[in-house]
């Protein structure tokens, strides 16, 4: 086959390489006062350019999608503790048209069907993010005994704001401001719903650091306020799977006691599509001199770093489809890494087909 799960490239520190990966998992979360005034504040704002024209879509591009929504934070900065889903920007697709909407009517619509949610990387105009995940959309809807879902794109401000490092420094900043956001959104939806992540490049840092957060994780001093309905040990949203894609993060930020360590605990199933050749998270290390990580999007994690986690992690080298290239266009036009993703974010309809489940396979060991 063109694909098949690999040893990811080893790091420079020493690691326990990575053979072949799969599932189980657990959390514990902290409360923190959430704004309980009857007049909400307004929003922080961001220096950011005028907000582009929302781009059109056509529907006879989405058969088999069940509904596109859409949500844009280029005027929002950083809201501090506050968790205020409120702020974001919904807009849902009706006829081609894009139409405001209440981030209630999404978290609602969200209890009967899958969500799959895109987070694009860095450099990625709303225009160009509408066009990725929209496609993306498309090829998974398009797979034989593919699971109906809604589509969920979500839009930041990557566009390039400053020379050099500099600029991919205040990127990866902005990530999780993001990921605060999307925890925010996503602690609403209902606890069984069936919610599905593809964070590519940068876009994979919003995921997990979103999951880590749910999980009850702490960072830069915040952790979501526990729901009345969540216990201490579960989660404080819904159990979510994720495609971790080129991720532009440090190699081994979801591993045991590392920063993103409780992201895994919201994760039933995640694959990581690395490429040793990816050119552009070749230099990853420089944008952080001091410490010098390698990206995870270029050499993968170890087991020895995931610990009893690693039995719901699968690892693909798509150097095979990709080759020298950071470039989400090639790995989403490859058939091959589209059957990747689909696997992990959808499941298969047809009787007796896909992978087992978590259970299935949890019993299976037993």
């Amino acid at each position: 086959s063109l694909l098949a799960p690999t040893t990811p490239v080893a790091p420079p520190t020493p690691v326990t390489p990575h053979s072949q990966l799969e599932t189980s998992s657990q959390s514990a979360p902290r409360a923190l006062p959430a704004p309980s005034t009857p007049t909400a504040p307004s929003p922080p704002t961001a220096p950011s350019p005028p907000p582009a024209q929302p781009a059109m879509v056509s529907p006879s591009a989405l058969a088999g999608v069940e509904q596109v929504w859409r949500i844009r934070t280029h005027e929002l900065d950083d809201p501090g503790a506050q968790v205020r889903s409120d702020w974001l920007d919904l807009q849902r697709l009706n006829d081609g048209q894009w139409q405001a909407a209440a981030v209630e009517e999404l978290q609602r619509t969200a209890a009967g069907r899958r969500t799959v949610i895109y987070i694009h990387g860095n450099r990625g105009a709303d225009s160009l993010a509408v066009t990725r995940g929209t496609a993306l959309a498309q090829r998974l809807a398009a797979r034989p005994g593919a699971e109906p879902f809604q589509l969920l794109i979500w839009s930041w401000p990557s566009a390039k704001m400053f020379r050099g490092r500099r600029d991919f420094l205040h990127k990866s900043e902005r990530t999780d401001t993001e990921a605060w956001y999307l925890a925010g959104l996503l602690r609403g939806f209902p606890p069984a719903a069936k919610v599905s992540l593809l964070g590519y490049s940068y876009g994979a840092r919003v995921v997990t650091g979103a999951a880590h957060w749910l999980a009850g994780g702490e960072f830069e001093d915040r952790v979501l306020p526990a729901r009345e309905a969540t216990g201490d040990g579960e989660p404080q949203g819904p159990r979510l799977r994720v495609v971790l894609a080129a991720p532009a993060m440090h190699w081994h930020w979801i591993g045991q006691d590392s920063v993103q360590h409780r992201a895994l605990d919201a994760i039933d199933r995640l694959t990581i599509l690395y490429n040793p050749a990816d050119p552009a998270l070749r230099w990853f290390k420089l944008v952080y001199p001091c410490e010098r990580p390698q990206a995870l999007g270029r050499i993968g994690i170890g087991d020895q770093q995931l610990g009893a986690a690693a039995t719901r992690v699968e690892q693909w080298n798509v150097e095979p489809a990709v080759g020298r290239a950071h470039d989400e266009e090639l790995m989403l036009a490859s058939p091959a890494v589209i059957d990747l993703i689909g696997a992990t974010l959808l499941e298969d309809t047809r009787a007796g087909a896909g992978r087992p489940s978590v259970v299935e396979q949890d019993a299976a060991k037993r």
